[in-house]
């Protein structure tokens, strides 16, 4: 991987953290992100106390099936500065979305406010993910921790220590995103997502015609 996509990698990880993070804090633990978590929580939540988040997790992940079919036959086809465009539209949406919801008290867990917020950043997730539709092609998934977690161990017990430095690093911007989305998120609530747009204008500016 070349240091200005490692530096688009690290951008997009940290930008999915802090998605996630949001999502979890004021969504009812939902993912937007890591479709696994809505999976696991999906099927167990079956044998014990399913509810109406669980139908917004099931929706959750057709949409991500759905907005990723979509994304790869009409969005991914245009230009960066285009994906990352309409990801900044998406951005502004969803934070109109859940603001409007939480101030008219229409996010509690059985709230439509609650489905709309989550399936519109879900939508931003999956255009998000797909700026640089080239790096799906590298040995880091940046929707798939678990997955990277195990190159992680492979490329500690083979000793690449150029790749582990890598992975470590992207890995770490998650984390990052995580943990600051997780306390900004508890003063600013939505606002907390408004952060992830200077990245993205400086995605477009260090990615004009590429």
């Amino acid at each position: 991987m070349e240091k200005r996509d490692l530096l688009d990698y690290c951008q997009l990880a940290f930008i999915n953290g802090v998605s996630d993070a949001i999502s979890v804090i004021m969504l009812h633990k939902v993912f937007v992100v890591l479709m696994t978590g809505n999976l696991i929580y999906f099927m167990t939540d079956v044998a014990t106390k399913f509810g109406f988040s669980d139908w917004v997790r099931l929706t959750l992940l057709l949409n991500f099936i759905i907005s990723g079919i979509l994304v790869h036959n009409f969005i991914a086809k245009k230009s960066t500065e285009f994906r990352i465009c309409i990801t900044l539209v998406f951005v502004i949406i969803y934070f109109i979305a859940g603001t409007v919801s939480l101030h008219i008290d229409s996010l509690s867990e059985n709230s439509w406010g609650f489905l709309v917020a989550a399936n519109i950043a879900t939508v931003m997730s999956v255009i998000m993910n797909n700026i640089f539709y080239r790096l799906h092609a590298t040995k880091f998934n940046l929707v798939a921790y678990t997955m990277n977690l195990l190159n992680l161990a492979h490329m500690i017990a083979e000793k690449r220590h150029e790749e582990l430095r890598l992975l470590g690093i992207t890995f770490a911007s998650f984390i990052g995103g995580l943990i600051i989305a997780s306390f900004l998120a508890t003063i600013w609530k939505f606002y907390t997502i408004l952060i992830i747009i200077p990245i993205l204008l400086n995605l477009y500016r260090t990615n004009q015609s590429r």
